[in-house]
């Protein structure tokens, strides 16, 4: 795909392996960042992409708003076999995760190639009950 959005303090790079969308967010995902980051991710789905990795390391910052796209989309996605998985969070970003009980809702992983072949395996968490299916 091969898609890019590049803001002043916000950048996410879109790849593609083994039919998983790869995005790799960089900088700080706000309120202001958020609306695009929300347009990219609509087009994703709707161009039939229901498994997606996102790559956090250099995530800077997550507000509110950049939680909420995912929580927007994850029933969508998980409706359609598919799921957004998360990988290289950095120290605060896995904190934050941790705190907020996202680690009940989304899978995380070390590296890109832990979460594309999660996939393989099928599993999938129900997001109402935060439990593997």
């Amino acid at each position: 795909m091969g898609k890019r959005i590049q803001e002043k303090n916000f950048d996410v790079k879109v790849e593609e392996k083994n039919s998983v969308k790869i995005l790799n967010l960089e900088g700080y995902l706000d309120a202001y960042t958020a609306l695009k980051f929300e347009e990219l991710m609509s087009e994703i789905i709707k161009s039939g992409s229901y498994k997606i990795v996102v790559h956090m390391k250099n995530l800077s910052y997550i507000s509110s708003a950049g939680f909420g796209v995912f929580m927007a989309f994850v029933d969508e996605v998980r409706k359609n076999n598919g799921d957004i998985k998360f990988c290289c969070l950095p120290r605060k970003i896995d904190e934050i995760f941790e705190l907020l009980g996202f680690k009940h809702i989304f899978e995380t992983y070390k590296d890109d190639d832990s979460a594309i072949k999660s996939f393989e395996k099928g599993t999938k968490k129900d997001v109402a009950k935060g439990k593997k299916k």
